[in-house]
């Protein structure tokens, strides 16, 4: 079991290697800078007033 659990945290380090301070900076840039607005037509801003409006914690 252990073996299994070593293997599953070395696959989750291996995937997010890739989201270092560069990486995630150029992806500021170019999806909520340049694609939500050039390719969807709708400001970033809109975009997390729409999530902020209608999400919220599960209520039972």
């Amino acid at each position: 079991m252990r073996n299994q659990q070593d293997r599953a945290g070395a696959a989750v380090m291996a995937g997010q290697a890739v989201y270092t301070r560069r990486t995630l900076d150029l992806y500021d840039v170019v999806v909520l800078g340049l694609s939500n607005a050039l390719i969807w037509k709708c400001p970033t801003r809109r975009l997390l007033d729409h999530y902020n409006e209608h999400v919220a914690a599960k209520r039972f």
